[in-house]
């Protein structure tokens, strides 16, 4: 499984998804934008 996270993600948003990216087995792309 891939988790994407927005660079610049409102702040509630990010933590969210780098707390979801931080689970094992899993891959974590980090792209620019929203």
């Amino acid at each position: 499984m891939m988790v994407v996270v927005a660079e610049q993600a409102p702040p509630s948003s990010k933590a969210e998804m780098m707390e979801i990216a931080a689970l094992p087995n899993l891959q974590v792309a980090q792209l620019p934008g929203t």
